[in-house]
């Protein structure tokens, strides 16, 4: 009989362990699922950030100040060319 009520002594032991061990945990967890939140707001932040910059990179590679001039002259006959056939359609249904 006084193993048994040893026995059981321990085992209580081991679940109050247990629980402590579980209730650690579990706020351990929620700490670290905070975290995550805020890494993957930072990181869509920084990716929404970097889309904006290499929109501007692109937009700044189209620019005209980076062209050679002999890009520059065949853009410019080309928007030349675009406005000639725009002209063309406008009168075509003015007719």
């Amino acid at each position: 009989m006084a193993e048994l009520n040893t026995q059981l002594k321990e085992l209580q032991q081991a679940i109050q362990t247990l629980l402590k061990q579980y209730q650690r945990l579990q706020k351990e967890n929620a700490v670290l699922k905070e975290e995550i939140k805020a890494k993957d707001l930072l990181l869509l932040n920084k990716n929404e950030s970097m889309e904006q910059l290499h929109q501007k990179l692109e937009a700044s590679r189209l620019g005209l100040a980076s062209f050679a001039d002999a890009d520059k002259q065949y853009l410019q006959k080309r928007i030349n060319a675009y406005l000639s056939d725009i002209e063309k359609c406008i009168a075509a249904l003015n007719l």
